[in-house]
């Protein structure tokens, strides 16, 4: 795949506004990423140009910084709280590290 002019910029703004948060797959070892959280509902992009309404607790990551997320996996602490991933909407960026919506609840 070509290289975008994206390339960079979700890892660049998650680097500037974001915070380290650990990732708790189900199976396998705990890993850390530097992501953006949203407790307020905020409009997400579904990679169609179309946008969604979540209302749901959100972590915007950079998709290069994922090992591998599924469902159950849990991601905290944030703001003293553990959560679980509940779901994940690429945001159609053609960017290497684009970001990836990923909608929580709290555990």
């Amino acid at each position: 795949m070509a290289n975008s002019v994206f390339d960079g910029l979700a890892s660049t703004i998650s680097n500037v506004l974001g915070e380290t948060i650990i990732i708790t797959p189900v199976s396998g070892p705990a890993y850390a990423v530097v992501a953006l959280f949203r407790d307020e509902p905020t409009e997400i992009n579904n990679g169609d140009g179309r946008t969604t309404l979540a209302v749901l607790p959100t972590l915007s990551v950079p998709k290069d910084q994922l090992v591998n997320l599924n469902v159950g996996d849990l991601a905290g602490p944030i703001n003293g709280k553990t959560y679980k991933v509940i779901s994940s909407i690429t945001a159609g960026s053609p960017a290497a590290d684009g970001f990836v919506d990923i909608e929580l609840e709290l555990v």
